[in-house]
């Protein structure tokens, strides 16, 4: 599992690739600040995780979680006792947290994962969080579940499951909806421009101009 490195104006992005489901799970660090943000802690990630805040001697101010899917969880409850961080989430994919059926993992090998609920529930969607220099907008965008979100910082959005590159959105599991999807993805290319970088739960980041033809209800 090797971490891949994204750099940007004030802000670096680190990928971590999960071996189990390939999932990723991105560290966001701020040099300057020697902080750091975890976003989607999926099993297999805290090692990756570790390694670079001991690296970057950054402290962990933020985990932000776009949904409760087990593969994108599954590692929360070793980074948060390992490194701190306030956990982040909307109120639906927070009370999932706690429920192995509800986040799925009773169904895949007896995992029977949970976790305690987020530290800060994000009821307003559009709120905006501060991260240092950083403004973080939380966009509730329903669809693959109910609580899904999408997570916006300087010209990046981490699209967890909702978007994701030649890849349909699965809205088959429970708190899915193909209507809710429809709604939100109108409300993605509407609401940003194409050179905006999506950072998927699964696959390559690309500009999302590059993904419109790709998407399939």
């Amino acid at each position: 599992m090797q971490p891949q490195q994204s750099p940007g104006a004030g802000l670096v992005v680190h990928t971590i690739i999960s071996v189990m489901f390939g999932q990723n799970s991105y560290v966001l660090e701020d040099p300057a600040h020697g902080s750091a943000v975890v976003i989607d802690p999926g099993f297999g990630c805290a090692e990756g995780v570790g390694a670079l805040l001991a690296a970057s001697r950054a402290r962990l101010d933020l985990i932000l979680l776009t949904h409760e899917h087990f593969d994108h969880i599954g590692n929360l409850n070793e980074i948060r006792a390992a490194n701190g961080g306030q956990v982040v989430a909307s109120a639906s994919c927070s009370a999932h947290l706690t429920d192995p059926k509800k986040n799925l993992s009773a169904f895949h090998g007896g995992l029977c994962y949970s976790a305690a609920p987020a530290d800060l529930v994000v009821e307003e969607m559009g709120s905006t969080l501060t991260w240092g220099e950083h403004e973080i907008r939380i966009h509730g965008t329903p669809g693959h579940s109910d609580g899904s979100i999408c997570i916006e910082i300087k010209g990046r959005l981490f699209t967890g499951d909702t978007l994701i590159k030649d890849t349909k959105t699965v809205v088959k599991l429970p708190g899915g909806s193909k209507a809710k999807l429809s709604r939100t993805l109108d409300f993605i290319f509407s609401t940003f421009p194409p050179d905006t970088l999506i950072y998927p739960g699964h696959g390559k980041t690309l500009p999302l101009g590059a993904t419109r033809k790709t998407i399939h209800l």
